[in-house]
């Protein structure tokens, strides 16, 4: 199933919310809002070249880690990190 880009931003700006009070994803959400052509919403980001998982705590029953990303197969240890890595990345490259 496709998602528009009006519901993808919705999304975006939705989770921008929940985080407001941390810099760091705060950041991460603009660039991602940012990119929205390039973001795609998947169930399992498995083989994806640029995958990233978010997950806001109080969202879940038990506590996660709340930022989890790979790009070209290396993992990202920071939001700051991943946001260097996809920017220099090619802009046909998608975030799963």
């Amino acid at each position: 199933m496709i998602i528009s880009r009006t519901k993808k931003l919705e999304a975006l700006n939705n989770f921008t919310k929940l985080v407001g009070d941390d810099p760091v994803l705060a950041y991460l959400m603009g660039f991602l809002t940012g990119q929205v052509d390039r973001v795609h919403f998947v169930r399992d980001p498995r083989g994806a070249d640029i995958s990233l998982k978010l997950s806001q705590d109080r969202l879940t029953v038990w506590p996660g880690e709340p930022f989890r990303a790979n790009v070209g197969g290396v993992m990202m240890p920071h939001p700051i990190a991943f946001v260097k890595a996809v920017g220099q990345a090619h802009a046909e490259r998608q975030i799963c």
